[in-house]
């Protein structure tokens, strides 16, 4: 949840890093950051945002969730 928000942007260091702390104190069933991501596109194929790009009548392009 941390990673797909989009006003918050964590690369991948961020992430590894945080895996880390979760895997030193305990947390059962960590996932790797391969399988996160791999994760994490699974979700956004099943449930993702589709952004439209539309046309006004003056010919100007905006984007629509």
């Amino acid at each position: 949840m941390l990673d797909n928000m989009p006003h918050l942007c964590l690369s991948s260091d961020h992430l590894r890093f945080i895996l880390f702390i979760f895997h030193e104190l305990g947390v059962h069933g960590v996932p790797s950051l391969k399988a996160f991501r791999k994760k994490q596109d699974e979700i956004v194929k099943i449930c993702g945002i589709n952004t439209d790009a539309k046309r006004t009548s003056f010919s100007h392009v905006f984007y629509q969730n």
